[in-house]
């Protein structure tokens, strides 16, 4: 009987020490837009102007052979977040995103990861469009009061576009 309870308390000892799952891993996905890997040391240039990207690019996977597909900022975000071509998921600059293509940050938040996502602009980010689906948080840097107040409408896009230290600001604060 002693040997029984011992043996049934080992056993029960043993399936409670499980490891604990590792945590999944970090993915970070920057999309700049209208910026070209010409002026990107990470793919070459000498002169300097991407130090800190150049430096996480050292450590970090950087995909040499990737291609837009569209010459738009909607277009080619909605291909970002579907993995699907302008052709299928038909996002022209108008529209919302259709509920039947699943977004890169409701894939991830399905398999255990927090999602987050930061637009510098309403092309990139807009809920109206459908890209803020699937993150626990969108923060529209652009769209954020404090930041409009500081600043005009640029004329020449007709709105808010924020600059690089304010979406750093917006980022580092809910790391």
């Amino acid at each position: 009987m002693r040997l029984a309870r011992a043996l049934l308390c080992l056993a029960l000892c043993v399936s409670g020490c499980r490891a604990a799952a590792p945590p999944p891993p970090s993915i970070v996905v920057i999309a700049l837009d209208a910026a070209s890997a010409f002026y990107f040391g990470a793919y070459g240039d000498a002169h300097g102007a991407t130090p800190e990207i150049d430096r996480f690019a050292r450590d970090a996977v950087v995909f040499e052979r990737a291609y837009s597909q569209s010459s738009t900022t909607v277009a080619s975000t909605a291909s970002l977040l579907t993995g699907v071509r302008a052709t299928t998921h038909r996002m022209t600059g108008h529209g919302r995103l259709t509920s039947g293509l699943a977004t890169l940050p409701e894939r991830l938040a399905e398999r255990g990861f927090r999602t987050r996502g930061f637009a510098a602009n309403p092309f990139a980010g807009a809920e109206k469009l459908g890209f803020a689906r699937g993150y626990a948080e969108m923060v529209q840097v652009y769209a954020l009061p404090e930041l409009a107040a500081r600043r005009k409408v640029d004329p020449s896009v007709g709105f808010v576009v924020s600059r690089p230290d304010e979406v750093d600001e917006q980022v580092f604060a809910r790391l």
